[in-house]
């Protein structure tokens, strides 16, 4: 575990001035108080030696419980790929996997973490939305970034309906956000959509955002370009969905998947 816990740390301080590491902790600390949304996201030193240790807790122990209790077939999914035919595949996947334990009969599929996780709900109380926050950068840029708290989505994987905004919101040709955007001199990127983290995409919620690359001008005018992002958005709902749209995209990704580069 010492190993491990050396190579968290250094993961950590790696990433201690990412500024996008660093705002996620801070939508963490807004939280609803006890939700598991609202906890430091990211070991280190302190918190896995330093503080066990302080609390009397060994921490040897408790990871060979948490994984006598919890490794057992049912919780795990497998993912093969290889060359050898699907008898063969089967073949190692039984070698390999054999003396993995099984769930007992009245042992339910999923775990208490993820029963817990699942029946948490959305990390933030509709009622002290929306938030207002200004974060001072490490890197030299100017972002404006737009979020918004969705029901999980995992299970929409066939639809993806955050995909089919992503494509739309996130579109640079003519007549798009962006297009209008850098037309006034406000923006000079934009991306939108779920990131695939566990942070911004879980079985509690997922998080939508929209974000903008400003420019001087647009730093000092970002009301400006919120009203134009939400005034598109807009447009999308009345507009209503194109199945059109949703095509084009299957098409795509079906192009991307046909000639996908080993």
């Amino acid at each position: 575990a010492e190993r491990e816990i050396n190579a968290i740390d250094s993961e950590f301080r790696l990433t201690q001035n990412s500024d996008g590491s660093r705002v996620e902790q801070l939508f963490a600390s807004f939280a609803r108080e006890g939700h598991p949304y609202r906890t430091f996201g990211w070991g280190n030193l302190k918190s896995l030696a330093e503080a066990t240790k302080k609390a009397g807790v060994d921490l040897n122990d408790e990871l060979r419980v948490f994984f006598d209790k919890h490794y057992r077939a049912p919780r795990i999914r497998l993912c093969v790929y290889g060359v050898e035919g699907l008898d063969g595949l089967e073949e190692l996947v039984r070698t390999s996997f054999a003396g993995m334990p099984l769930a007992a009969s009245d042992e339910p599929a999923l775990g208490p973490q993820e029963t817990a996780l699942a029946a948490a709900g959305a990390p933030f109380e509709v009622e002290k939305l929306p938030k207002l926050l200004r974060v001072r950068p490490v890197k030299d840029t100017h972002k404006l970034t737009m979020s918004w708290q969705l029901p999980p989505t995992h299970h929409l994987y066939k639809s993806k309906p955050a995909h089919y905004l992503q494509h739309l919101i996130g579109h640079e040709g003519a007549g798009s956000l962006l297009s209008w955007l850098k037309t006034h001199g406000l923006a000079t990127g934009l991306t939108a959509g779920v990131s695939e983290d566990s942070f911004e995409s879980n079985s509690m919620s997922c998080i939508f955002s929209i974000d903008i690359t400003l420019t001087a001008a647009g730093l000092e005018a970002w009301p400006d370009a919120a009203h134009a992002a939400l005034l598109y958005l807009d447009m999308l709902r009345h507009a209503g969905p194109q199945d059109w749209v949703h095509e084009e995209l299957v098409l795509v990704q079906n192009m991307g998947w046909r000639f996908l580069e080993e």
